[in-house]
């Protein structure tokens, strides 16, 4: 692949055998919406009319900079646009071409003269399979760009509303409402009244955001023309209307009538054997009964459909589809039936925090986070979040970060201790599937392992901690039917896989811990890169114990940088001497 200019040159010179082509200037190129940086042609050539007559077209190619390892740009010439906008592939508004999907297609950048014929001669096609109907089916495929496309000085389209379900709704649970301030562009939410919903709502009382409830009306599945443009009149609607069941006609008729305002009008029309939502809005309805001509309340909103308001365009909507099931298929690629686990995680500073995010990657997670302290300047280092979050409770402030990245999660938080916890809030024990220590407190830990072990609780837990400089960090798994704990401890309560040797800790060696000052800044040493490592080599570990239910208690050691702690003048444990930066190390204690 050779330079651009060197590439658009030979690009050039090949069409030139093939077609009529010429070089457009700077100044056309800023007419039509082009950089001057690229290489823009005019290429006069011919395709087959549905006769199969021999016709002229005009296209527009642009080689974008990243040429040949991108797709060349074709467009329709603009003075020609209006013939050919409304076939399937051409953009309504451009004249842009769509000639392969540039997400699954990749260019062989050693061939850009092929590249080039190719996506011509595939424009060629689109065009002729158009003109003779051959394509219509492909409407389908991009019907929402169609859709979203702005027709003959119609209103703009309105894409302010977020929709909380996918497929056909329930009419009877259907319900708008209007939020008092625009939520990330969106001032609409349509919603099912169902589990996705009422998460929802929750976190718009979190986001101190009230909303009023607006009247709609759900037609239910319609039959639908997709062949554009939709610029709809509300005699268009009528029309469309009066095909539909008598009941929905009753029930269109009576919320046309009624005094609501606006008026939103959904309904769902089938996409290539996949129910999607529609829906449009009508303008106000001027005068009812007070126009000249009619006698006073012998007129109605409905009769205006087709009489004076007969050619008012309605607006039509954009939902912006946000459910658990689309969040499924755009990830996932499919749909679980399996319902999310529930974790509990005690101690959201700098290990607890970022393994949240860790284990948020996992489908329908449910979150309670638990912890008594606050962020303060000094955890801002090594926390998930950042100086936004100053001061705020590290439970509350992980939650509102969980409920931000995804408002349909249940997450729960409480600014108190573990031990609160189970002295009065025993039974949120006993509803999570996995409790999480990570508070760095040895007593603790010890004594959430022994309460998760009675015959009334029964929890699998893990215990997470790290050693000074994470030159080792280690997850602890402890299952309620492997009552074990003790065995990866000594006498003395120390881990029997510590990578620093124990007589360093029992010396307190002043390197294992420093202090700013006074008595409270204590802090053991170690940098956020250190605990992205250790995080993400131990989340495979975890995730599997937790996807195959496993019921065998064990420890697991990542080992970080040892030569580092070495010259420092730390001791090694002797275990640990020819162990490899990055090694994981599975422990089944002393059995």
């Amino acid at each position: 692949m050779g330079k651009y200019e060197e590439v658009a040159a030979v690009v050039l010179e090949a069409l030139s055998h093939r077609e009529t082509v010429k070089v457009m200037d700077d100044q056309t190129k800023e007419e039509l919406g082009f950089l001057s940086s690229q290489s823009c042609f005019f290429i006069y050539t011919e395709y087959l009319d549905p006769e199969g007559v021999s016709k002229d077209i005009i296209f527009n190619l642009v080689l974008p900079k990243s040429f040949p390892l991108v797709l060349p740009k074709i467009y329709i010439e603009k003075s020609k646009l209006e013939e050919y906008k409304n076939l399937p592939h051409v953009n309504l508004t451009s004249g842009n071409i769509c000639t392969f999907d540039e997400e699954t297609v990749r260019p062989d950048p050693h061939d850009p003269v092929g590249i080039v014929l190719t996506c011509l001669s595939r424009a060629k096609e689109i065009v002729e399979a158009g003109l003779n109907g051959l394509n219509f089916k492909d409407y389908e495929d991009e019907f929402m760009t169609y859709w979203l496309s702005q027709y003959n000085g119609e209103p703009k389209i309105q894409a302010e509303t977020l929709c909380l379900f996918s497929g056909e709704p329930d009419s009877a649970k259907l319900e708008m409402i209007k939020l008092n301030k625009v939520i990330e562009t969106y001032e609409y939410v349509l919603h099912q009244n169902d589990e996705d919903a009422r998460q929802f709502l929750s976190y718009l009382k979190v986001k101190e955001v009230t909303y009023t409830v607006v009247p709609n009306c759900h037609l239910g599945s319609i039959p639908f023309n997709f062949v554009p443009p939709f610029d709809r009149k509300n005699k268009d609607i009528k029309r469309l209307v009066s095909l539909l069941p008598a009941q929905v006609i009753s029930k269109f008729k009576s919320y046309i009538n009624s005094k609501s305002s606006p008026k939103f009008v959904t309904a769902t029309i089938s996409l290539n054997g996949t129910q999607h939502l529609i829906g449009w809005k009508h303008s106000a309805f001027n005068m009812v009964g007070r126009r000249n001509g009619f006698r006073k309340d012998k007129t109605n909103n409905y009769e205006l459909l087709s009489s004076l308001q007969a050619n008012d365009f309605v607006t039509r909507c954009y939902f912006g589809v946000y459910s658990t099931l689309q969040k499924h298929i755009r990830t996932d690629g499919h749909v679980t039936q399996e319902p999310g686990k529930r974790l509990l995680i005690s101690g959201l500073g700098s290990i607890g925090s970022n393994l949240a995010y860790f284990l948020n990657s996992d489908t329908n997670t449910n979150f309670t986070l638990v912890d008594p302290d606050f962020i303060s300047m000094d955890n801002l280092n090594r926390h998930l979040l950042g100086f936004e979050s100053l001061w705020k409770n590290k439970a509350k402030a992980v939650h509102d970060y969980l409920l931000n990245k995804n408002p349909l999660q249940k997450v729960t938080f409480f600014q108190a201790s573990i031990v609160s916890i189970v002295e009065h809030g025993r039974k949120l024990l006993e509803e999570i599937d996995y409790l999480f220590m990570v508070t760095g407190k040895a007593n603790i830990d010890e004594y959430m392992a022994s309460i998760c072990q009675l015959e009334d609780l029964n929890k699998p837990l893990f215990i997470l901690w790290v050693e000074p400089y994470l030159c080792a960090g280690h997850c602890l798994f402890l299952h309620p039917e492997d009552r074990r704990y003790k065995d990866f401890f000594d006498e003395e309560d120390f881990f029997l896989n510590n990578v620093i040797d124990k007589t360093s800790y029992e010396q307190n060696h002043p390197l294992l811990s420093l202090r700013q000052s006074g008595c409270h800044t204590s802090y053991v040493p170690y940098g956020q890169n250190a605990v992205t490592h250790f995080l993400g080599a131990m989340y495979p570990e975890i995730s599997n114990i937790v996807n195959i239910g496993s019921k065998t208690s064990k420890a697991i050691t990542w080992v970080g940088d040892l030569q580092y702690v070495k010259d420092l003048g730390i001791k090694i444990s002797a275990k640990a001497l020819d162990l490899n930066k990055g090694a994981i190390i599975e422990h089944n204690g002393t059995i």
